[in-house]
């Protein structure tokens, strides 16, 4: 859990500093969840679990941010977009499950990823879902346990901070879940053994989808701006 949340905020902060001149991003975040707040109010965070972790580091590191949780809200144009029709986040982090995503309105994040370049972080199995791994150019097929040791395949900014460490996040002889893919569309950096772990996906060489799969479940990352090399 240590590797997933210290890498998950740097990669998401990197968008920021990547924006366009021209038609910059807020610098705002939303976490889209499922049922995974027990409070139907939405006052109290008490159960534990990757959502309350995520939404304590937030709140510690001081970086502005709204819930949107899919029991009772949808992904439409009056969450998403300003009075002007621009993104009103910079950032979207998903740990919200593949499941229950019928008219929640997810036509509208890949529109966002594509033509605004608004960073996409997606946590746990959410990459089942085919309209989320298709921003990763990856293909989910099943769940899978692995003995397999961590490796990086390629440089790039977010995987040049590990400098050879990545084995370290991965206890040795032990069964590890994690999600089996398919890369259609992406470059892989990083594996769990023969499985891809860590994918680059250009949009119209300004936007940089990623996916990540860690010891605890997949990871999509959408970066904005041109490869880092």
């Amino acid at each position: 859990m240590r590797f997933r949340l210290a890498a998950l905020l740097p990669m998401a902060l990197a968008l920021q500093g990547l924006a366009r001149a021209q038609a910059p991003l807020p610098y705002r975040f939303l976490l889209v969840i499922g049922d995974q707040w027990k409070d139907p109010s939405s006052y109290i965070i008490e159960d534990g679990g990757e959502f309350q972790i995520m939404a304590a580091l937030l709140k510690s590191w001081g970086l502005p941010f709204d819930i949107l949780r899919l029991d009772q809200q949808r992904l439409d144009q009056y969450h998403l977009l300003d009075r002007d029709g621009r993104p009103r986040y910079g950032t979207i982090i998903w740990d919200a499950g593949p499941g229950g995503l019928q008219d929640k309105g997810l036509a509208l994040v890949p529109e966002l990823v594509k033509r605004y370049g608004t960073g996409l972080v997606i946590l746990g199995d959410t990459v089942a879902a085919p309209e989320i791994s298709a921003l990763a150019g990856i293909r989910y097929v099943s769940e899978f346990d692995s003995p397999d040791t961590l490796a990086a395949t390629g440089m790039h900014f977010i995987t040049r901070g590990l400098d050879g460490r990545e084995k370290a996040f991965v206890p040795e002889d032990k069964y590890l879940p994690g999600n089996k893919t398919v890369v259609q569309d992406a470059t892989v950096l990083m594996k769990l053994g023969p499985h891809p772990l860590l994918t680059v996906k250009e949009w119209n060489e300004r936007i940089t989808p990623q996916y990540l799969k860690s010891r605890y479940g997949s990871w999509h990352v959408s970066i904005r701006g041109p490869p880092c090399r």
